[in-house]
């Protein structure tokens, strides 16, 4: 049995991984955990072969749940933010490969669809999001709606913007969402960085470990973890347009601290 502490040291050990030295195989072959991250896999029949994804994987146990990550030299990759980088609130930049995304806030109608990346060269990828209660992968069709608070994924194949048509103020309460135990694909809600431990603070104590994703390097940032310390404190910044892997201890309700 595992312990709170030693779960939440698993956790953040996902983060320091070594790279995998070819497509398909493990970082060190004998990482066990049972929190595994999920695996990305497309519902689509062109995409159904693991293959297409196994370049993207890397390994973390053996239960056949892995994470995105790319070949490297061996050395594990952290991203480190330093000051405010410039970001277009009014547009989801992407990067070549696999993107973890969000909409920091409500869409305006007409314009909240999937159908937003539809001049979006995917190469032959589904746009994704991880439905966490059933623990299994959605490929989203242009008709459903893009909302706060979710994370999604986006493969391209070349870099672009994404233009965001925002929804005007209304009398309309501030989203929230409801989060289950175990991993969430979430997204962030205001159009300014914030702390974690303040985007995360209608969740109490339910949630343990965040984790976002660069898609400009292709790698992990260094995990932030509830009351955690040095680079794991969860003053940690997250910013707009980003998606994230949050992991609950216990079903919660996530309020936008945006609207």
């Amino acid at each position: 049995m595992v312990s709170g502490k030693a779960s939440v040291l698993l956790l953040i050990g996902l983060c320091v991984l070594a790279m995998p030295g070819a497509a398909g195989t493990s970082a060190s072959g004998d990482h066990e955990t049972d929190l595994d991250l999920p695996v990305i896999a497309d519902d689509d029949t062109a995409n159904a072969n693991a293959a297409n994804f196994a370049a993207g994987l890397i390994s973390t146990g053996g239960n056949d749940r892995n994470i995105p990550a790319f070949s490297g030299s061996g050395a594990s990759r952290h991203f480190t933010l330093a000051g405010n980088p410039v970001v277009s609130y009014g547009a989801i930049p992407l990067y070549p490969g696999w993107n973890f995304v969000s909409t920091p806030k409500a869409l305006a109608a007409g314009n909240n669809t999937a159908a937003i990346f539809a001049g979006v060269d995917t190469a032959g990828h589904s746009l994704l999001r991880y439905d966490a209660p059933s623990q299994t992968w959605v490929a989203l069709k242009a008709a459903d709606t893009i909302r706060p608070l979710e994370g999604y994924w986006v493969y391209v194949a070349e870099g672009t913007d994404v233009p965001l048509d925002y929804a005007g103020a209304s009398p309309q309460a501030p989203p929230s969402r409801t989060l289950a135990a175990g991993w969430n694909a979430v997204g962030f809600s205001d159009t300014e960085p914030a702390t974690a431990r303040d985007t995360l603070l209608s969740l109490k104590d339910t949630w343990s470990v965040l984790m976002g994703y660069n898609a400009s390097a292709r790698a992990y940032e260094t995990a932030i973890v509830r009351n955690g310390s040095g680079e794991h404190s969860d003053a940690g910044v997250m910013m707009p347009m980003k998606g994230y892997w949050l992991y609950m201890t216990d079903d919660g309700t996530l309020a936008a601290i945006g609207a």
